[in-house]
């Protein structure tokens, strides 16, 4: 009988315990989203959204906005900022990266992380990240305009090869249509 009534307390102590490193895991997400600067991400997005959108003007009108448009286009800006923020605003964000990383990561895993981030060798890290990211885009966007045409010519290569090698040249796309053959003259003389 005894044994019954304990089960109850363990099964309770056992949920306080697993509530408790849930809450203890969910902190350490919390701090390492905090380390890395993670709110800096929805702020750039947003940044870049308002910038785009401060060049319509000039897309829109070849400059600056009528002052016709003017409270038109201050609403416009203020309904995109609105809009942006309650989608990827980092009200919105912050709770959905501290699900991420507490599911990802176990706490001992956040443990290590954290300490890591911590060190001078981590603060390092982070501190440098956001130039080295800069850097790596601009690296990768130089190869890729290196790549492209060589892509290019690989496919054009690759087309030539599949087509027939008669000596007859390849259809083109466009046919011209060509002239009917004229009939020889008739010959007047016997």
């Amino acid at each position: 009988m005894r044994r019954i009534t304990l089960l109850p307390l363990v099964l309770c102590a056992s949920l306080a315990s697993a509530h408790a490193d849930e809450a203890s895991k969910r902190a350490k997400a919390q701090e390492m989203v905090n380390l890395l600067h993670t709110e800096r991400i929805s702020q750039q997005i947003e940044n870049n959204i308002m910038k785009q959108a401060a060049t319509m003007p000039q897309q829109l009108f070849g400059g600056e906005v009528p002052s016709a448009q003017k409270e038109k286009f201050d609403t416009f800006q203020q309904k995109l900022k609105q809009t942006t923020e309650e989608q990827i605003g980092w009200k919105i964000l912050e709770p959905a990266y501290i699900d991420l990383y507490a599911k990802t990561y176990t706490e001992t895993e956040l443990d290590a992380i954290l300490t890591f981030y911590k060190s001078p060798a981590g603060q390092s890290m982070l501190n440098k990240s956001p130039e080295l990211s800069t850097q790596s885009v601009q690296m990768v966007q130089a190869k890729m305009s290196v790549l492209q045409p060589q892509l290019q010519k690989l496919a054009e290569d690759f087309v030539q090869s599949t087509r027939p090698t008669s000596a007859q040249p390849p259809p083109t796309l466009n046919p011209t249509p060509k002239a009917a053959p004229q009939a020889a003259p008739k010959s007047t003389t016997p």
